[in-house]
């Protein structure tokens, strides 16, 4: 009895193995396998994880060799916000740059290009640091033979605070080149499909690239202990490289299942090139200069076609002049507060780790449900209302207490981390949306205007303007900035104010088309 019962236990059971093994392969074949317009997004998000990663390194890097008391910023009061006005010259010729290269290679080989460089970048200015330093070395060790020397000791410092300024310069233009790049394609994905797959998506890789920042500016201050602030700058062009892998297959998969960008390019200058045959001799040389003309007249065109790219421009150079100008403060109060540079270092790396975590729990657990129940303009409009108030009391405590007082320190890193959590979350997140609703060519050409003129003239115009204050009015400059801060948060309120209206027009504009 006992062989015959274990073989019928036995039979039923590898039956019941096999039905469930078929039941399992059948369910992922028809749930869990995704899309191809899912894998290219899956394949992008790892590369703006990456690419989050290695800009936390970067910047971490770069803010404490700028603040040092040997770097460009360690001195002069005004050298922080002096720094950051050369942003907007450096942002405009990139994207001078950048439009060439688009022209000349398209998309996919311009985003190769682009990622290589700025990897190059980081490692040669890594290791110009390194060499000056062992020439500033040799120099204090034999202190006669360096009077005469080429290098001296004064030139050899003087090359120091360039490279670091220019790395300072760098780290603020290049982020914004490629982060548009990266969403510029996700963007075309996501407008091939339904707003809720923009909805179930969006948060998810915003999440993601928050989680890959807070992770990095977390360990950014413990790496540099083992490998310097110029091993930091080596790990992340590593990490910038690996970057290119993900970005590469995303765009493979959309060449081979044809939604790629590079195909409606092509399609596009098709149409453009059958359009410029049936015209006149004279007609074609003026469509084909404009045809070839760089970004700036391309922005031209699309921004008279869909005035919700101005109102996104004036929001976003609003929005970027605050955030200079409570960056300049929360920078300022800090070297105060902690004048050790390994010390500053590490505040700073925790601080934009709290500030990234506090963007990922945004992303996948509050934006998700706040956007089912409300409208987007409704978060276009309470961003700036919780800095206005920020501000306010900023303004209000500057007149009562000191500039050095504790809580004047607490309010000023209280509205600087609501600016970026709103940057890296709600606000990330309504512009992306408020894109969607164009064509490729205008999402992507308002994409890299505004990401990079926009933030660049906020920052630099803002920032220039505060480098004249705090070197006129020494004593007095923390007041001043506070008042400007309280000024620049309502104009934000009026501008974000007229997108959100903007944005509602052109959204019922879409549906009448279709």
């Amino acid at each position: 009895f006992t062989f015959p019962g274990t073989l019928y236990v036995g039979l039923a059971r590898e039956r019941s193995r096999l039905s469930l093994q078929e039941s399992c392969v059948t369910t992922m074949g028809n749930n869990a396998r995704f899309n191809p317009e899912e894998r290219a997004l899956i394949s992008m998000c790892v590369a703006t994880s990456l690419h989050y990663y290695s800009y936390e390194l970067v910047r971490s890097s770069s803010m404490a060799l700028f603040s040092s008391s040997k770097g460009f910023g360690g001195a002069l009061s005004y050298a922080f916000p002096l720094a950051m006005a050369f942003v907007c010259p450096a942002s405009v010729l990139m994207l001078f740059l950048y439009g060439k290269l688009l022209s000349s290679f398209g998309p996919r080989k311009t985003l190769q290009m682009t990622i290589r460089l700025c990897s190059l970048i980081w490692v040669v200015l890594a290791s110009i640091i390194v060499l000056l330093g062992r020439i500033e070395q040799r120099n204090i060790l034999h202190d006669d033979e360096s009077q005469n020397a080429v290098f001296g000791s004064y030139t050899v410092m003087l090359l120091k605070k360039a490279t670091i300024g220019f790395i300072f310069i760098f780290q603020n233009c290049y982020s914004n080149l490629l982060c548009t790049q990266y969403y510029s394609f996700i963007g075309s994905v996501m407008s091939n499909r339904q707003k809720v797959d923009c909805d179930k998506w969006y948060p998810i890789m915003s999440g993601v690239n928050a989680l890959a920042a807070t992770v990095s500016a977390t360990v950014a201050h413990r790496a540099a202990a083992y490998f310097g602030f110029t091993g930091l700058l080596i790990l992340a062009s590593i990490f910038a490289l690996s970057c290119e892998i993900f970005a590469n297959l995303a765009y493979s998969i959309s060449i081979k299942h044809g939604f790629s960008p590079e195909i409606r390019i092509t399609k596009k200058k098709e149409k453009e090139d059958n359009i410029m045959k049936s015209e006149s001799v004279c007609q074609n040389d003026e469509t084909n200069s404009e045809i070839n003309s760089n970004i700036l007249h391309r922005a031209k065109k699309v921004f008279a076609q869909f005035p919700v790219l101005w109102y996104l421009f004036y929001e976003t150079l609003s929005f970027q002049s605050l955030s200079s100008m409570l960056n300049v403060c929360f920078f300022t109060k800090l070297k105060f507060a902690f004048p050790d540079d390994v010390l500053r270092s590490a505040y700073i790396g925790k601080f934009y780790g709290a500030v990234s975590a506090s963007a990922g729990i945004l992303q996948f657990a509050v934006l998700p449900i706040f956007t089912k129940r409300f409208e987007l303009k409704w978060i276009w409009r309470s961003m700036p209302l919780i800095l206005c108030i920020l501000t306010f009391l900023l303004v209000i405590n500057q007149t009562i207490k000191d500039d050095t007082s504790l809580s004047s320190l607490i309010l000023v890193g209280l509205s600087f981390f609501s600016v970026k959590v709103m940057e890296y979350s709600a606000r990330s997140y309504v512009s992306e949306m408020a894109y969607v609703t164009l064509d490729f060519e205008s999402r992507f050409v308002g994409r890299e205007v505004n990401g990079v003129i926009g933030n660049g003239f906020g920052r630099s115009g803002m920032s220039l303007m505060i480098a004249g204050l705090t070197s006129s009015y020494v004593n007095a400059d923390q007041q001043i900035l506070s008042v400007l801060s309280c000024v620049l948060s309502f104009t934000w309120l009026a501008c974000s104010y007229q997108l959100s209206n903007a944005i509602v027009h052109q959204i019922n504009r879409t549906k009448k088309e279709t």
